[in-house]
């Protein structure tokens, strides 16, 4: 846990909750194999194509989760293949695949890294220009603001104890440093929700003391609102209500001015701007007074692009679900249920108006998927929107985003809504042909059945399920043998051999892996081992 005692006197107490690790971790990044240059690594792939139906898949997944770069030797094999050759439909196809994939992963690749870029540049820049320097610390908050801004996992992930040294060990209270600190325990698991409530109100009370620049601020109150909302804090103690309301109020007076900030990505405004208007809702002003307070300046600051049209509409289909309530349909009343469509009618005009400015842009097309929920609209209507949502952003990583198309959809489809069992599984499969692990789409299989063994009444058991192996095989299985060197990609395959009682296999794979297993997979070193004991014992039972 983190220490903070050194601000105890200006905080309020807050009970810790602590929240499990998230069931499902998503596969690491496509690795080239060690030892081969890449280009002897591509031919090596383009002869796989004409053997076997096993060695040409394996080719096949290879090159749909590879970099850019396989795309001119590609085209060139193309070209180069004769008509009757076993290589040519399916360098057909991979080309067929793989060219607008490129382009629209090179796309959100962009995006991402002008969220980075302005990030890191005026983090750092504010912290030179506003932030409470001392030549102990200075040096190692800017090493901790590069490591909290990086768009790399690992990177961030280490930010956490830069942070911890910052504020405990130096006594570091910069505004920007103490809300970092408080963000990453946010993000390290177990969380520890009092503290990191702690840590995020004396941020905030640094900042408004403070000359860094407004979008800092608000982001910061504002999203200290979001937090407690998790915790039972405000009704334990009126007076942290009180301070709470204070800093989202000051949030709201800060908008007009943080959302002018010079070069401000989409995404940053967005985020926001979403928990800006949370932090009123919450604290009881009605959701469209908020979005119509708001809109003007984010219309002003963003011109020519579809953001504002998307907060608005997002927060109209959470302005219809307020209206409707959380309860099953036969719990809705006429009345309810007539402004709760109203409502939608506005988020549809919003959104299609917003897709239309920017097809390119994902997100008015993502929220179409929740509007048709609410609208109760067809699986077809749904369905358009969904692809369209992953033309634009084919990838799928929620857990760093929220929900994104591949979420909505399987939202969607569940039996509570307008689907089934039958069609979400089918839905996981289409995932799962894909065949792309790269962007965490043929994943979305594996989390279907997690979803599903959530719901069942013997969790561990439902692994064991006839089918249910043999259908999340076709996910881990590829991902392993095309990366044969990769020892985390054979450890995911144990690992999930194991849960599905595959004995033999588990322990087949445990013995090759030996000490590179990687106990992240299984949740550390004690897990890791009593699965590897358990497979052994399973395999040969009566050996030991």
């Amino acid at each position: 846990m983190k220490r903070i005692s050194w601000m105890a006197a200006l905080l309020l107490s807050c009970a810790a909750i602590s929240l499990p690790r998230p069931a499902f971790a998503a596969p690491p990044a496509t690795q080239a194999g060690a030892g081969a240059s890449f280009s002897a690594q591509v031919n090596e792939r383009l002869k796989q194509l004409a053997g076997s139906k096993q060695e040409a898949g394996l080719a096949e997944f290879w090159f749909i989760n590879g970099p850019a770069a396989v795309m001119p030797p590609l085209r060139k094999a193309a070209a180069a293949a004769p008509a009757g050759s076993p290589q040519a439909p399916r360098l057909g196809w991979l080309l067929k695949t793989l060219e607008p994939l490129t382009k629209t992963r090179a796309t959100a690749e962009k995006r991402r890294q002008d969220d980075y870029q302005w990030n890191i540049k005026t983090a750092l820049a504010a912290y030179d220009q506003f932030g409470t320097k001392n030549p102990k610390w200075d040096a190692a908050a800017r090493f901790a603001i590069r490591q909290f801004c990086s768009i790399h996992l690992d990177e961030r992930a280490k930010a956490y104890d830069t942070l911890q040294i910052l504020t405990d060990d130096l006594k570091c209270n910069d505004p920007l440093i103490v809300y970092m600190d408080a963000r990453a325990i946010e993000m390290h698991p177990p969380i520890q929700l009092g503290p990191m409530v702690q840590t995020l109100e004396a941020a905030c009370d640094f900042f408004d003391k403070s000359q860094y620049p407004a979008e800092r601020k608000c982001r910061a109150m504002a999203h200290l609102t979001k937090v407690v909302m998790r915790t039972t804090a405000e009704s334990i103690n009126p007076q942290q209500k009180a301070l709470d309301k204070r800093f989202a109020d000051r949030a709201m007076e800060l908008w007009p001015q943080a959302i002018t900030a010079k070069g401000m990505t989409a995404t940053f405004a967005l985020d926001m701007a979403y928990e800006v208007a949370a932090a009123q809702v919450h604290f009881g002003v009605d959701r469209a007074i908020v979005v119509n307070a708001m809109l003007p300046d984010f219309q002003k600051a963003f011109p020519s692009s579809p953001t504002p049209l998307v907060f608005k509409g997002s927060e109209f289909i959470d302005y219809a679900w307020d209206a409707r309530g959380g309860g099953t349909i036969n719990t809705v009343g006429a009345n309810a249920f007539k402004l709760m469509q109203d409502r939608l009618i506005v988020a549809r005009e919003t959104l299609e108006k917003a897709y239309t400015m920017d097809p390119s842009d994902a997100e008015a097309a993502t929220l179409m998927i929740t509007y048709e929920m609410g609208a109760q609209g067809t699986i077809p209507e749904m369905d358009k929107w969904f692809h369209r949502a992953i033309e634009a952003d084919p990838t799928h990583w929620h857990q760093y985003h929220g929900q994104d198309a591949y979420d909505r959809k399987k939202l969607y489809l569940q039996p509570k809504w307008y689907g089934s069992v039958a069609q979400l599984l089918a839905f996981g499969l289409e995932c799962a042909g894909t065949g792309n692990s790269r962007d965490n789409v043929s994943w979305i299989l594996v989390q279907i059945h997690q979803d599903l063994s959530h719901e069942s009444a013997d969790p561990d058991g439902y692994w064991r399920l006839p089918g249910v192996w043999q259908e999340l095989d076709l996910v881990v299985e590829p991902f392993m043998r095309a990366y044969p060197d990769v020892a985390r990609n054979e450890t995911m395959y144990t690992y999930w051999a194991a849960k599905c009682g595959q004995w033999k296999l588990a322990d087949e794979h445990f013995k090759a892996l030996g000490d590179r297993a990687d106990p992240a997979i299984f949740g550390g070193q004690p897990a890791l081992e009593a699965a590897r004991t358990k497979a052994e014992q399973k395999a040969h039972p009566g050996s030991l």
